[in-house]
């Protein structure tokens, strides 16, 4: 019966060039060795990452985790994919940037909320439709038109509690 050591330990990412599927790691011994990933989770090596190998010798080493990475981690399918809570919530958070690219973005809620120091918006058309009421509560409202500002409603009410303006070449009333 031959008997094996099975070592485990920290080791940091080397860079990876030369021998495709292995990550090159270093050992706080000196030791180097070329691992395989071994993990639940897609995870692609970022030189300096600290991760956890087990091994037996420097040519059985297996990356069973990362400690602390700097990468990027990429979900990839090759087909559609869908996540699901059915009794439960989804939560997405990221302390930077999140962003979503798409050529076609749906989205079906019974409720939508959105709560924004700010929001940017830049289309080249939008269009709205609302049922049933459209209503904007605003400090100030501004509404700049390079071109044509053209409004028609069943009824129209315009209403100032201080002075009233319209400028304009020539007014047409009635």
């Amino acid at each position: 019966m031959i008997e094996t050591t099975t070592q485990v330990s920290a080791a940091r990412v080397l860079p990876t060039e030369g021998r495709p599927g292995f990550i090159h790691v270093l050992f706080p011994d000196g030791d180097r060795a070329w691992a395989q990933a071994a993990l639940a989770i897609p995870y692609r090596a970022s030189e300096g990452d600290r991760v956890l190998v087990l091994r037996q010798d420097a040519e059985n080493a297996f990356i069973v985790g990362v400690l602390q990475g700097a990468g990027v981690t990429t979900l990839s399918v090759p087909g559609d994919l869908r996540l699901e809570a059915p009794h439960g919530r989804i939560s997405l958070s990221a302390g930077r940037d999140f962003e979503i690219e798409s050529p076609r973005l749906g989205l079906r809620a019974g409720v939508v909320e959105i709560t924004a120091r700010r929001i940017l918006e830049t289309v080249e058309d939008a269009f709205r439709w609302v049922s049933r009421l459209f209503q904007v509560k605003a400090h100030r409202t501004k509404l700049l038109t390079e071109s044509d500002l053209y409004i028609k409603g069943g009824t129209a009410n315009l209403k100032a509690d201080g002075p009233m303006n319209i400028d304009g070449e020539r007014i047409h009333l009635g």
